[in-house]
């Protein structure tokens, strides 16, 4: 956190005109192009590999039955979700094209294989601080990989635990650690790995924007169980507000859709959310499956 706030002042202080030119920078949002010099439906069918950059906030949900006063702690912590994901993405996004115009990015990414972050650094000139930003956000990815191995194995406890996964993974180490979720987790990932030395050149971004478009889906069932279930709880039960309910449902249900037939319809990225819908398919069909004659 600290290194990103020490990257946000350095960067709009470069940006407002404390660089070699004098001049302000923030023309590059709106320069070679346009804000969306190639349109908006690139726009569109980038959210995917952003919302697979983004997705684990609902994390906090997941450790929701360890804490007290569980209701005040997961409002509390999607506030500070939200400000962080705005200050810390967005800002820093929005001060890195500032830096340096959007082309160049595209390009040097492609060549050098440099993070923008390092690039935006370079720009300002400070030696050093480009490498010293690349570690940083290795030891973030690292920590992201601990979360989502977390997260993973908690959601496979709990499946199990409810008989929706097989009752071996329930099993935990004299730790009380839930060792065989967790490596089914890790080997999951590992076969993930695996085919990136068999694909190296198509398999990473196939996963990326193909869970990306998974993710749109299960937040849109998500939202859509929120609309049916909500009208059905009773008021005194209700402690979490809903902005605008239930316009901000389906306008959220709309936009995810938009997302997804954006995609569809971009030559390139078509198989993707196919690839995606299909997999959605096939676990839907294997609940029906696994359910048949089970007494709940």
């Amino acid at each position: 956190m600290a290194a990103i706030i020490a990257f946000v002042v350095i960067a709009a202080s470069y940006a407002l005109r404390m660089n070699p030119t004098g001049a302000s920078t923030f023309g590059n949002w709106t320069t070679d192009g346009g804000f969306a010099p190639n349109g908006w439906l690139p726009v569109m069918t980038g959210v995917t590999p952003l919302i697979f950059t983004l997705v684990g906030a609902e994390i906090a949900t997941v450790a929701e039955a360890k804490v007290k006063e569980s209701e005040k702690v997961i409002a509390n912590l999607t506030a500070v979700l939200i400000f962080r994901i705005l200050f810390f993405y967005v800002g820093a996004i929005a001060l890195i094209v500032a830096v340096v115009p959007w082309r160049e990015i595209a390009v040097q990414a492609q060549v050098q294989l440099m993070s923008p972050f390092t690039m935006a650094l370079d720009r300002v000139g400070i030696p050093g601080v480009g490498m010293v930003m690349d570690i940083i956000v290795l030891v973030a990815v690292l920590s992201c990989l601990n979360s989502g191995v977390y997260a993973a194995s908690r959601v496979l406890f709990t499946l199990a635990a409810k008989k929706d996964a097989p009752m071996w993974i329930v099993q935990v180490d004299r730790r009380g650690v839930p060792s065989h979720a967790i490596l089914v987790g890790a080997a999951i990932a590992c076969a993930a790995v695996t085919l990136k030395a068999f694909f190296p050149k198509e398999i990473f971004g196939f996963l990326i924007n193909a869970s990306g478009a998974l993710m749109i889906s299960v937040y849109m069932l998500v939202v859509g169980s929120h609309l049916v279930l909500r009208p059905k709880i009773p008021k005194a039960n209700l402690h979490l507000a809903t902005w605008f309910y239930p316009f901000s449902g389906w306008i959220v249900i709309a936009a995810m859709a938009a997302v997804l037939v954006a995609m569809a319809v971009t030559k390139g990225r078509d198989a993707e959310p196919y690839a995606s819908l299909t997999c959605l398919a096939v676990i839907v069909a294997a609940n029906f499956i696994f359910r048949r004659g089970r007494v709940t």
